[in-house]
């Protein structure tokens, strides 16, 4: 009734202070992370979201221990310059890291020998950062789902590699994070054919907001080319009604199982 909507605006290997946000090359001069931080919240802004999903932490634990105060201001700073007076925020922490990556015997990426020590030494770290984001939502008083020990206690894995959820881990994350929000139980088993028609549908609607806001080649669109391609500048808003008959679709979909 409500008739929510959804946008995606994760970015790969991306950090809270926006590093991977930042803008391309401009001849000899590349953008800094303020840049890439400032960009995401002037997003933000324009969507105007009633609700923030954020979820950081497994990039920035690279860098270890000493990371954490760095990641916990970054964090807050975060969530002051997305904050708006009726805005709330649901925080995420990081998933474990399972068997798989980094953890072969001839890894480049450890020193030590042992899978299990370097395994245990990761989650060790990933448990410190999930402990300031618990810290800062509780001092903000902000809703935490907590991925990282609700999937430690799991007795299933939860990665297709180590790090990136399968899709039994994506089907135990929608379920752990309903019901920290106390959502209804699902009409349907998440594994079904019908569920797995509807996230087509909604992987086809954020494919397709993908590239209204991410277009390819954006240097002709927002970036030091954008003169020589003027009509390209107005591209990505002709995907909004893709969107917008998707977000249909997908309505749809949802009365046809009720």
């Amino acid at each position: 009734e409500r008739r929510i909507t959804f946008r995606n605006l994760g970015w790969d290997g991306d950090t809270v202070f926006g590093h991977s946000r930042t803008g391309g090359r401009r001849r000899s001069v590349f953008g800094d992370p303020e840049e890439g931080f400032g960009k995401m919240i002037a997003h933000l802004r324009q969507l105007d979201p009633t609700v923030i999903f954020i979820a950081y932490g497994w990039n920035e634990s690279f860098a270890g221990l000493q990371g954490i105060a760095p990641f916990r201001a970054g964090l807050t700073r975060l969530l002051q310059n997305a904050g708006a007076p009726t805005r709330r925020f649901v925080l995420l922490t990081p998933v474990p890291l399972e068997q798989g990556f980094g953890t072969e015997l001839s890894s480049p990426r450890r020193t030590d020998p042992s899978p299990t020590t370097y395994l245990a030494g990761r989650n060790t770290i990933l448990k410190s950062y999930r402990d300031a984001i618990v810290s800062v939502a509780t001092e903000g008083g902000h809703h935490l789902v907590d991925l990282f020990e609700a999937l430690q206690q799991s007795k299933r894995s939860c990665t297709a590699n180590g790090i990136h959820p399968s899709a039994e881990g994506y089907q135990d994350i929608a379920l752990i994070m309903a019901r920290s929000l106390r959502l209804p139980d699902p009409a349907i088993a998440l594994d079904s054919p019908e569920a797995g028609m509807l996230r087509s549908a909604i992987v086809r609607k954020n494919t397709l907001y993908f590239h209204r806001w991410r277009p390819r080649n954006d240097a002709f669109v927002y970036g030091e080319r954008k003169q020589e391609q003027v009509t390209a500048q107005g591209e990505p808003e002709q995907f909004e009604p893709f969107v917008t008959k998707q977000e249909k679709h997908i309505r749809e979909q949802l009365e046809a199982l009720r």
